[in-house]
């Protein structure tokens, strides 16, 4: 259900580095949430506006909060929300109502769920589509850009520095989140990261595109389970390689993935000879686990 358009060079700019964002969810303290979320983007140095939003609460952390993101006074570059699953599609229709640019939805429930799940995703799309908004997720813990401060991700991390490197690291899991990952002890320079989620709308297709222009990125690190459009991806990274390396995970090559993956999703065990040499011919690099990709 791939129905928004491909090139959104300004909404993934608009999501990484956004000049406004509104965390919309639970304001109380605890090990996850829009507190968190909030905490994390004061901690780590975000310059930006931070519009906190949820009816029971006046302020938090010394911010302003709002009942709704419609309530805030400007259009926001970005919007966070990590409410439960059914009070999605008010918030998105607020946020088209702010005229806002994009929002990520950590969110859990929906496609990845149930049919009810489904229809929910359906119509955020539709919704955030009508609206202009582009979407990052759901079930996503979004982006993290360490030059601007930027981190969205709703759990406590140990530290508050992330170093700015060269490296984008894009993928389909939230394992490659700050909060996982031990980037203050590595040091990895990291230019921008991102969790795609359930990918509702925005993809590796459009991150690359992205990237590619990128001054801060220079090589591409990306963990795909699934390529919504192979063809493309493939063109697009021909054209990004002699730039810039392309690096990716993708599962399915050993047989124990193999067999996981079928008994997951069919055949795809035919389909990963096919990616392999189209790989090469794109001159991605590919790797075969998380390990290698570090």
């Amino acid at each position: 259900t791939q129905s928004m358009q491909h090139h959104a060079p300004d909404a993934v700019d608009r999501l990484l580095n956004p000049e406004s964002i509104a965390v919309v969810g639970s304001l109380r303290e605890g090990r996850f949430g829009g507190y968190v979320t909030t905490g994390n983007l004061l901690r780590f140095g975000y310059k930006g506006k931070i519009y906190p939003v949820n009816p029971q609460y006046d302020t938090v952390l010394n911010l302003k909060v709002y009942p709704s993101v419609k309530d805030i006074p400007e259009p926001v570059d970005l919007v966070i929300t990590m409410a439960g699953a059914s009070a999605v599609p008010k918030i998105i229709e607020d946020s088209v109502q702010n005229k806002a640019r994009v929002a990520i939805i950590i969110s859990d429930g929906f496609g990845e769920r149930s049919e009810d799940g489904k229809r929910l995703q359906q119509e955020i799309i539709r919704t955030a589509e009508a609206g202009g908004l582009r979407l990052l997720g759901p079930n996503t813990i979004g982006v993290a850009n360490p030059a601007i401060g930027l981190i969205t991700t709703p759990y406590r991390t140990t530290y508050e520095k992330m170093f700015t490197g060269g490296v984008a690291l894009c993928a389909q899991t939230g394992l490659i989140g700050p909060q996982n990952m031990p980037l203050e002890e590595t040091r990895y320079g990291m230019s921008k990261m991102c969790d795609f989620g359930n990918k509702c709308d925005l993809d590796e297709i459009d991150l690359l595109d992205y990237l590619a222009g990128d001054p801060d990125t220079r090589v591409i690190a990306m963990h795909l389970e699934v390529i919504q459009d192979g063809q493309l991806f493939l063109k697009k990274a021909k054209e990004v390689v002699p730039e810039k390396p392309v690096i990716v995970l993708k599962p399915g090559r050993t047989r124990e993935s193999r067999k996981a993956l079928a008994s997951h999703t069919g055949s795809l065990a035919g389909e990963d000879v096919v990616y392999d040499s189209a790989f090469r011919q794109a001159g991605v690099i590919r790797v075969d686990n998380f390990r290698e990709l570090i």
